[in-house]
């Protein structure tokens, strides 16, 4: 079944919902995906600018493969931050210039302190 999952900024996890419903059918603490793409939406990230308050708009999309994880040597962190990217972007990669957007990946690794982990990233 394909999911698409956010971070939960109230209850500190990920929101795993179904993603042909829209209904949310879990919340994990942490999680792995295979054949993942990033979706941000553009209106959903000009509201939170504009009224300084987050709304679900940007998740990743794939399908779930395990629930129980741990970290990964060599996968590349990936972050979202509405308030300085319009996409999801590469962590060791905001150094440099210009910032490497990400679309998809192989595979997400969705930890329990809310950051992402990905292999195979373009």
């Amino acid at each position: 079944m394909k999911v698409e999952v956010y971070w939960n900024i109230t209850k500190k996890c990920w929101s795993i919902r179904n993603a042909k419903t829209k209904k949310v059918v879990n919340h994990l603490p942490s999680l792995l995906l295979k054949d993942v793409t990033f979706v941000v939406q553009p209106a959903g990230n000009a509201r939170v600018r504009r009224e300084k308050r987050k709304n679900v708009h940007a998740w990743a999309k794939g399908t779930l493969i395990d629930c129980n994880i741990g970290s990964w040597p060599g996968w590349e962190e990936v972050t979202y931050n509405p308030y300085r990217h319009t996409s999801f972007v590469f962590v060791v990669r905001l150094g440099y210039c210009p910032l490497t957007e990400l679309n998809r990946a192989d595979k997400a690794l969705f930890h329990n302190d809310g950051t992402v982990h990905v292999q195979g990233g373009e």
